[in-house]
């Protein structure tokens, strides 16, 4: 009994990791809000930054060459700042062309549902919304590159 209510709790778990939230976040650019879960039908790296997280700093320039390189991918960073005005100073001195959001209140909802164990934290997802990769910390713009042209490669991608 104990192992079947572990083996659920580990299924509840994964799946929960695995999917797209339907929450409204907030668009730095402007805009309407956004919700990750509409990215769905693309290829997607969902990227977890904060202003005060010095590695995100350099992951924000490895994601430019990154779109520019491979233009099926698009590219959502997620602010999980408490502070609004912080993460508008950030994207103002590390301007990009992908989407930039910011948790707002829903800060511990997506800490919990991406189970983030550090920043930057980065997830790959194919456009049926499966995840296919979990990055924690810096990944390079080279090992992104890979994983993405390897699923991209595969037949039915």
């Amino acid at each position: 009994m104990l192992k079947a209510l572990a083996a659920l709790l580990l299924i509840v778990s994964w799946s929960q990791a695995q999917s797209l939230p339907d929450w409204p976040l907030n668009n730095l650019k402007s805009g309407p809000e956004v919700r990750l879960s509409e990215a769905k039908g693309q290829w997607l790296l969902v990227d977890f930054w904060a202003s005060w997280c010095l590695p995100c700093r350099e992951t924000f320039p490895a994601y430019q060459l990154l779109i520019a390189e491979h233009p099926a991918l698009h590219i959502i960073g997620v602010s999980l700042d408490l502070d609004r005005d912080q993460a508008l100073e950030f994207m103002e001195q590390h301007p990009v062309d992908f989407e930039l959001l910011w948790a707002g209140d829903r800060h511990n909802d997506l800490m919990q549902h991406f189970e983030l164990l550090g920043m930057p934290s980065a997830y790959l997802f194919n456009p049926d919304g499966e995840l296919l990769k979990t990055y924690v910390g810096m990944a390079s713009k080279d090992e992104l590159a890979v994983d993405l042209l390897q699923w991209l490669s595969e037949p039915n991608n």
